[in-house]
């Protein structure tokens, strides 16, 4: 018990030690606090898998009743419907290729290039 009293006193004495024992016990601290949080988070991310699923559902709901309707029209023959909200996401790849080949005697020669262009919302289009 003796040792208490020169802790204290030794604290009180160097700033810097000081310092670091605060910081000390405020780690712990976050650390048990830690342990708390995420399950609030885990929480979240499964409130939006739902609101997907929900989205995803309601496009379908809508693009059947979209086919039945527009199946009714005269003329319109075999119907598909495809509907995308703002709030899904729909990635269309655009390809871009070029072959050339060329015989000459006794060999031939022949390449093929593929490129593929993709879109980012943020960035704009990048080319591969």
């Amino acid at each position: 018990m003796k040792k208490m009293p020169k802790l204290s006193e030794k604290l009180k004495k160097d700033k810097k030690l000081l310092l670091i024992v605060t910081a000390g016990i405020l780690g712990i601290v976050f650390i048990v606090l830690s342990e708390v949080i995420p399950k609030s988070s885990y929480e979240k991310t499964e409130t939006g898998e739902q609101k997907k699923d929900t989205v995803s559902s309601y496009e379908e709901t809508l693009e059947k009743r979209l086919e039945s309707i527009i199946s009714y029209v005269d003329g319109a023959g075999r119907v598909q419907v495809m509907v995308t909200l703002d709030t899904s996401v729909q990635t269309q790849y655009a390809k871009d290729e070029k072959e050339n080949s060329k015989n000459g005697d006794k060999t031939s020669e022949k390449s093929y290039e593929k490129k593929y262009v993709l879109t980012d919302e943020d960035s704009g289009v990048v080319l591969t």
